[in-house]
């Protein structure tokens, strides 16, 4: 139970620091970075677990594809123009492509 709360709690604080990233990319871009790598490296481990223990669950193939797919398409998406973009600007590339 305590392991589950500490898991949470750090997901939470990823959460947060993500959503106060997204408000100035131009400005926090470094710290963008460091939480994709953090659920990067995340994710990585959960690769490793699956290739030492076999397929897991649904949820965490899951979790699997946003560490290691997901994240890393985000944090090329910030870094893809010398303007950092803002939260608009995510929803028309989402939309336009």
């Amino acid at each position: 139970m305590k392991f589950k709360l500490i898991v949470a709690a750090g997901l939470l604080a990823l959460g947060l620091g993500a959503a106060w990233c997204a408000g100035d990319l131009a400005r926090r871009g470094a710290a963008f970075g460091l939480l994709c790598g953090a659920v990067a490296l995340g994710g990585l481990a959960r690769l490793g677990g699956l290739a030492a223990g076999g397929t897991p669950p649904l949820p965490h193939l899951l979790a699997l594809g946003m560490e290691l797919g997901v994240t890393p398409a985000l944090w090329l998406w910030s870094r893809r123009s010398p303007r950092r973009r803002t939260a608009a600007s995510l929803e028309a590339w989402l939309r336009d492509g």
